[in-house]
């Protein structure tokens, strides 16, 4: 699963400050499930258009560690979708439609952004259910995770093999049917 970020999320997560809970929550879970989480070439442009030097540095040296997204798909020659989404008015709105676009096109599979213009375009494209703020994406991937741990029984212990004494007595009868069991 590829879910592409957000500038907005990308500088909740690796500004200097506490991350709220709720996305604390939700990228474990996405580490968990083993999601690939992207970002649009575009969004580095948003970044280098930053006129704070230096948070324009550190925030491009952090989201140069994400994977980006691979030959995104561009917006500007597809009727429909600008039909639906508007005219592109300035470099932010262009950046937005791109992500937009990447996921109208199924180069990801969701898109997770806080930006109420971006959720107002997704509705109006059919694809709310994968344009998903914090909040959505977290009920929604609560549900992915594994309620339980299945429960071994009190008398099995899970360890690794090289944590294994061969010298127990348990390996005793092992040894004598295998002779070459300690190898």
């Amino acid at each position: 699963m590829r879910i592409l970020i957000d500038t907005n999320v990308f500088i909740e997560r690796e500004n200097y400050h506490v991350i709220p809970e709720k996305l604390r929550e939700l990228l474990k879970m996405l580490n968990i499930l083993k999601v690939e989480i992207l970002v649009h070439p575009k969004s580095i442009e948003e970044i280098k258009r930053n006129g704070n030097i230096e948070r324009r540095t550190v925030s491009l040296s952090k989201i140069q560690t994400y994977p980006l997204l691979e030959s995104p798909p561009d917006p500007n020659e597809d009727r429909e979708f600008i039909s639906k989404v508007g005219p592109v008015t300035d470099e932010r709105n262009y950046t937005d439609n791109s992500l937009l676009y990447a996921v109208f096109r199924d180069a990801v599979d969701f898109l997770l952004t806080e930006d109420k213009k971006i959720h107002d375009k997704a509705l109006r494209l059919n694809i709310k259910d994968r344009v998903l703020s914090s909040t959505e994406a977290l009920s929604i991937f609560k549900k992915k995770i594994p309620k339980e741990k299945v429960r071994s029984p009190p008398a099995i212990k899970e360890a690794s093999v090289y944590n294994l004494n061969l010298n127990d007595p348990f390996f005793d009868s092992l040894k004598e049917e295998y002779p070459r069991f300690e190898e």
